[in-house]
């Protein structure tokens, strides 16, 4: 069989066909496809190390990862809609824009050894609220076992 004066070769058999196609050319096609491909992303993301100009500043930016950590647990329990919804309050709270943080964090990426370092410092601090919730809950708790329970100032119902 001929394709456009390439070889092509067919086999088959009643439970699988086999095609092999031998278009020498068309290696070389992808190649430069991908080198178009490869030049055209390093234009749109822009080569240069510059900060966008509304760059979250890095300690505000830490604590917004570490409420969408927090989020993100959350989102495996009660699904989407809270995560969406979520998302949309810590951008309110912060005050940017669902865009502005997608640049911040391109950005803050672009150095992984300063990303992984922000990253444990996100954990660290939501290690440290794990720790003063369980102080917090453990207090309330010995308070209420050193309080008096209502149910002993109750008067003894006479017997009949």
């Amino acid at each position: 069989m001929q394709l456009n004066g390439k070889t092509a070769i067919m086999t088959g058999t009643t439970t699988r066909k086999t095609i092999v196609l031998k278009i020498s050319c068309l290696s070389c096609d992808v190649r430069l496809l991908a080198a178009m491909l490869l030049f055209a992303v390093l234009l749109t993301n822009g080569c240069s190390r510059s900060a966008p100009k509304d760059l979250i500043e890095e300690d505000r930016y830490i604590d917004i990862l570490a409420e969408l950590h927090v989020l993100a647990g959350l989102r495996e329990i009660h699904g989407d809609s809270l995560y969406i919804t979520g998302r949309q309050a810590i951008h309110n709270r912060y005050q940017i824009t669902p865009d502005q943080f997608e640049r911040s964090h391109r950005y803050y990426q672009r150095d992984m050894a300063e990303q992984q370092r922000r990253f444990r410092e996100v954990r660290n601090r939501l290690e440290e609220a794990n720790r003063e919730l369980s102080d917090y809950y453990e207090k309330m708790e010995e308070m209420s076992n050193d309080a008096p329970h209502p149910e002993a100032d109750l008067p003894l119902l006479p017997e009949p």
